[in-house]
């Protein structure tokens, strides 16, 4: 294979990457999915990449965020640093709190 630009081919194992950490996903979709430009676009997401897509609305979200910021012990946590933390495979929750970049 002759290669003109590793700048692209390492774009696409990015691209290849993100895919495959994509799929099968559940995500939170505050107030509701929807797509801008295309009303389809949760649906598709859901059937194309097997996509979870959890429905929060404002009114459930709401009291969650007042109950939250009136218990002590979950905001001493939030200041510290020490809630729980969304680790990616390749990043690891110390290395995203020392100021490295994505």
């Amino acid at each position: 294979m002759v290669v003109d630009d590793y700048a692209e081919v390492l774009w696409k194992l990015r691209a290849l990457h993100a895919v495959k950490s994509f799929s099968g996903t559940r995500i939170v979709a505050l107030g509701g999915p929807w797509g801008k430009y295309a009303p389809d676009a949760p649906q598709k997401c859901q059937e194309r990449f097997g996509l979870k897509i959890v429905d929060v609305s404002y009114d459930d979200f709401g009291p969650r965020v007042q109950r939250a910021l009136a218990d002590a012990k979950v905001m001493a946590a939030a200041a510290a640093g020490d809630g729980p933390v969304v680790t990616w495979p390749c990043r690891t929750p110390a290395s995203r709190r020392n100021g490295s970049s994505w």
